[in-house]
């Protein structure tokens, strides 16, 4: 599955704390179920 979100989406997001993020040094990762599970809960909202 694929989310088609651009690089500044993502970015503009993580900002907000929309999308949960961990860090590791200069490497920021995300875990995809994590992610989509905010995206749906915010839009239940």
């Amino acid at each position: 599955m694929r989310l088609s979100l651009s690089p500044w989406t993502i970015r503009k997001w993580r900002a907000e704390k929309r999308i949960p993020f961990i860090r590791l040094g200069r490497a920021i990762r995300y875990n995809f179920d994590e992610v989509v599970s905010s995206l749906l809960k915010r839009s239940k909202e």
